[in-house]
């Protein structure tokens, strides 16, 4: 069989058939010419200086590096001067990496930094990274909507801070992260099985980029952000680097004795290597370079010695990360039925009436405005629910003298302002998330962004029509209101099921909660409609609802 015959036998339809051919003929044609490429040069020149015809033509002074007399050197003839064609090859990574290659030197763990070089840079600003998420995690933990997340830009979250250090090092640290982005996108475009932001430029751009991104969020989010696929993919480059390095050595650790928490993250105590800070002095160090008169000039490397190293600076002692980091919560997340429940064992709560319902609804047309009194309710909530309060407190007065909240959190309601107390949270911001999720219908955004996509089958014609009789005889107002509150209330101990009966589901937690029931509901609401169509069955009926009220 003649050489190289099977590399001709391609599938080239196939990406691994065209990747199997360019390795096999990389292997069988270019690779055995690198091979020994020093003394063969040096073969080839011992051949041209023993060929007499050309000893004393301009191209053997050429190869041969003679100097020039300087009363030769002038501008009329500088392309036939040899030193115009000299080549001595300066100590860089780059050309100690092609020695490194040329020599087929087999030292794993210096090929592992060569071969890694732009992801060990960025490991070194990892730090960098956390200290910007927990800046991001202090101001929004809990306090921002995902559609509030995906609409503001990152330009936007910069000019909310006061002017001054704190915002000229978020500023930094948004460029950094911006820097690392850049660098390690066409990596993370390599890995097909790794989730990556879909639809984003090769750039973080200020102006455009929306703050999700820069948010730790879930691996399996409904929308990946660049935070999360950068965090993520770094921490497993640095437990991969240290595998293959005990590996190399046989070094046994025992389970969860050598793991570290990413919030104890620093440079110190991660796998990282700056090219030019760190690498190329070593690199300095372990070279030998040498210049003969009349000689050409050598430059050697130990690559033991720098690999070892390598190894005892940036390997010994550095510990695996733990996967498992703390993402963000968004505020709809953080309430569940357990809060609520705390809160009604706290404070009785009771329902404000439909006078002051419809005027609080009269004075709340701005959705940022909303956001902002839905956000500050929120919080409230949050604290009411362990630590109880005065039940006829008026809430407003709460948010600002107990819970010490500025005006950028307060309620944009002079209804509100004057007539909710503390056992009035509940009503008002099931009322507040309701007006929230029409304005947002109203606008063409969706309210149910954050719902699980297992909810919001679309209804069939039949049940729409099933669905439009029966509200004739439903209380639609309130059936809107308990509705969406049972699709964003989110409950651990009962996953419910999308094929469960929508009627059948609501009135148990409307029981669980002590809430009247529906006028109307559980004897006309169409049986067929199920919890997946909880979503699209709430947008009919708010769509509904809202024309009765404009009638």
């Amino acid at each position: 069989r003649r050489k190289g015959e099977g590399v001709w036998n391609v599938e080239w339809k196939s990406t691994e058939g065209r990747t199997n051919w360019e390795n096999g003929f990389s292997r069988l044609y270019i690779q055995p010419l690198l091979q020994n490429l020093d003394d063969r040069l040096q073969q080839a020149s011992r051949l041209v200086d023993d060929d007499e015809r050309l000893s004393k033509t301009p191209i053997h002074r050429v190869l041969c590096e003679d100097t020039t007399p300087s009363d030769h050197l002038s501008l009329a003839n500088v392309i036939e001067l040899p030193e115009m064609w000299q080549y001595r090859p300066s100590v860089s990574l780059e050309h100690m990496s092609r020695c490194f290659v040329e020599h087929q030197a087999e030292h794993t763990m210096l090929k592992m930094f060569l071969d890694n070089a732009i992801i060990l840079s960025a490991m070194c600003q990892l730090s960098d990274i956390v200290h910007l998420i927990t800046l991001l995690r202090t101001r929004y933990h809990r306090n921002i909507d995902m559609t509030e997340a995906l609409t503001m830009k990152i330009s936007e979250f910069l000019k909310s801070l006061p002017e001054g250090p704190q915002r000229q090092k978020c500023d930094a640290l948004v460029k950094c992260f911006g820097s690392i982005w850049s660098n390690i996108r066409p990596l993370l475009l390599q890995q097909d099985k790794a989730r990556r932001p879909e639809d984003l430029g090769p750039t973080i751009d200020a102006q455009n980029t929306s703050l999700y991104h820069l948010l730790p969020m879930k691996e399996n989010a409904t929308v990946m952000s660049c935070m999360t696929a950068v965090v993520l993919f770094l921490v497993r480059k640095n437990n991969e680097f240290l595998d293959t390095y005990r590996r190399n050595l046989n070094i046994g650790v025992q389970d969860g004795v050598n793991v570290q928490s990413w919030t104890d993250i620093s440079t110190n105590n991660v796998v990282s290597c700056d090219p030019g800070r760190d690498l190329m002095p070593m690199v300095l160090s372990h070279c030998n370079y040498s210049l003969a008169i009349g000689g050409e000039t050598k430059v050697g490397y130990d690559f033991a010695a720098l690999e070892k190293q390598l190894v005892d600076r940036f390997l010994c002692g550095k510990r695996t990360i733990d996967e498992k980091f703390e993402t963000f919560q968004f505020r709809q997340e953080a309430r569940d039925v357990g809060m609520l429940s705390a809160l009604r064992k706290q404070i009785p709560q009771e329902k404000i009436s439909i006078p002051v319902q419809q005027q609080i609804v009269l004075e709340s047309t701005s959705l940022e405005n909303v956001c902002v009194s839905l956000a500050a309710v929120d919080i409230a909530i949050f604290f009411l629910a362990s630590a109880g309060g005065d039940a006829d407190k008026l809430l407003g007065e709460y948010l600002r003298r107990v819970l010490k909240m500025g005006k950028a959190a307060r309620l944009h309601s002079d209804k509100a302002q004057s007539y909710c107390r503390l056992k009035h949270a509940l009503s008002l911001w099931q009322l507040l998330s309701v007006q929230r999720a029409r304005l947002l219908l109203t606008n063409d955004q969706d309210p149910f962004d954050n719902v699980d996509p297992s909810y919001t089958k679309e209804l069939d014609e039949e049940q729409v029509a099933a669905l439009e009789e029966s509200l004739k005889h439903v209380d639609v107002e309130t059936l809107v209101a308990e509705l969406y509150e049972l699709v964003v209330i989110s409950d651990d101990k009962e996953k419910r099921q999308p094929k469960w009966s929508l009627l059948e589901t609501l009135d148990p937690y409307l029981d669980q909660k002590g809430a009247p029931e529906i006028s109307g509901f559980e004897d006309h609401f169409p049986e067929s409609i199920l919890l997946e169509h909880a979503c699209d069955t709430w947008r009919i009926l708010a769509s509904y609802n809202q024309e009765g009220v404009n009638t």
